[in-house]
């Protein structure tokens, strides 16, 4: 009977061991199957803002700036303190008329003070606003922040893209060169070409072997950089599906407009026109300096004196233990008259950083301007070279079926087909080449004028 149960026992067991593992694996599905494998452009950039360290960076210094703000607020309100002090008294030795205050005693006080500042040269009041304006500057400096970052994801998405399509032109001509080449060496066999014909296809197929090399390579380092600013491991497997757009779509701004939303919005001369704000509250705390400070305090009091011996009139003693209680109120002023001309140089100081950020104000509106005028041209340029290289893909597959159809009547030859491929594949390239530049110009162009946007095309 032992024998039985001990076996049903083990059995109980180990079926109870086997469900809770069940139970376990079903609660927790593997984190591949939640992970996100596919990424757009817009994907790129929300998961690069997501889990950049620089943005979160920014993030808490917007924090630390309200922090900051709520301490120069806290200037105006009144300050409550409580405080307590135990005296002991022992004296040693005494002659002639002593003061009893000094007598062997043990005296308490304890009690409230309410203090506040009436004025001080509106000093408070100005770093109250400075740290408003601090508070803008830090944003200002997260946009800024967010605004790069967007910017770096997309360019570098847009250089992987034109990369991944120049590739797939690239194999496709290699793939010709090569069934092309096995036709020259068997034509050659038969004494119909030249081996000259035979080593120049050769040459021409291993350049396009090298360029599809050299192309894959590249596209193995932008997704390296992707996944970096992405911030996520290198070894996951990430497939970045995007594809070139037409380039005939323009944003539907003029240029006076873009100039405009760039002064209002464009992060680099936020924090410069915020930079001299913040100098001139500088300024205006350093005058303060001058101002006399006037103060009020308000206390309550309490007073326990506990003398050792008591106390003689006459022939008789006293207690002469005592406690009170008593307010005080107290008026304050202070005036600083002479400190070397170091508040005169404080405030030249922050006269002279006032007309330097001022320059630099005015050279970053000239550089959004000449960003804005360079990008804008850049776009204009692509488009026009995208239409150009569509009018020549189209001339570039007319003549390849031209070739094609003259080869099949033995009206042409080997080499012109193979030049007539390669014509085609130059215009695919161009095309797509110039495409990309669209997007990429665009990136730029909405980075000089402010505009952050995840997708380049809504």
């Amino acid at each position: 009977m032992n024998w039985f149960a001990l076996m049903r026992y083990s059995a109980l067991c180990a079926a109870c061991l086997v469900l809770f593992v069940a139970v376990a694996q079903a609660a927790e599905p593997p984190a591949e199957e939640n992970m996100q494998t596919t990424y757009t452009m817009r994907d790129c950039v929300e998961q690069a803002l997501r889990s950049s360290p620089r943005i979160m960076a920014a993030e808490d210094a917007v924090r630390k700036a309200e922090a900051e703000t709520g301490m120069a607020r806290a200037g105006f309100l009144p300050q409550l303190t409580a405080f307590g002090t135990r005296k002991m008294i022992h004296g040693f030795e005494s002659e002639g008329t002593a003061d009893s205050d000094y007598d062997d005693q043990t005296t308490d006080s304890y009690g409230l003070q309410l203090s506040q500042t009436l004025f001080q040269g509106l000093t408070i009041f100005n770093g109250y606003q400075r740290a408003v304006l601090a508070h803008e500057y830090v944003l200002a400096e997260k946009e800024d922040a967010l605004a790069r970052l967007t910017t770096q994801v997309q360019t570098t998405f847009l250089d992987r893209l034109r990369a991944v399509e120049e590739l797939k032109i690239y194999e496709a001509h290699l793939e010709s060169l090569e069934t092309n080449g096995r036709a020259l060496e068997a034509m050659f066999a038969q004494n119909l070409v030249s081996y000259s014909d035979v080593l120049t296809t050769q040459a021409e197929i291993a350049t396009a072997m090298q360029r599809v090399s050299e192309t894959r390579n590249y596209i193995s380092t932008k997704t390296i950089e992707l996944k970096g600013l992405m911030h996520v491991p290198f070894e996951n497997k990430l497939t970045f599906v995007g594809n070139v757009w037409d380039a005939a779509y323009t944003p539907d701004w003029t240029l006076e407009e873009i100039r405009a939303h760039a002064l209002k919005n464009r992060p680099a001369i936020r924090l410069a026109k915020l930079g001299v704000e913040l100098v001139q509250k500088d300024r205006d705390i350093a005058l303060g300096a001058f101002s006399p400070r006037v103060s009020l305090s308000l206390s309550y009091q309490n007073l326990d004196v506990d003398y050792d011996e008591q106390g003689f009139s006459g022939f008789s003693k006293y207690d002469r233990d005592y406690s009170k209680a008593y307010g005080v109120g107290m008026l304050n002023f202070e005036w600083n008259l002479f400190q070397g001309g170091r508040d005169y140089y404080q405030v030249q100081r922050t006269r002279h950083e006032i007309s330097r950020l001022q320059n630099n104000l005015q050279d970053q509106e000239s550089l959004a301007y000449t960003e804005i005028e360079s990008a804008n041209s850049s776009f204009l340029e692509a488009k026009s070279r995208a239409r150009h290289a569509l009018t020549f893909l189209k001339s570039a597959r007319e003549n390849v079926a031209m070739v094609q159809a003259r080869l099949e009547k033995s009206l042409s030859t080997i080499p012109e087909m193979v030049l007539a491929r390669s014509k085609l594949q130059q215009a695919e390239s161009n095309l797509v080449k110039a495409q990309i530049d669209c997007q990429q110009a665009l990136a730029n162009l909405y980075y000089a004028m402010g505009h952050r946007t995840s997708a380049l095309v809504q």
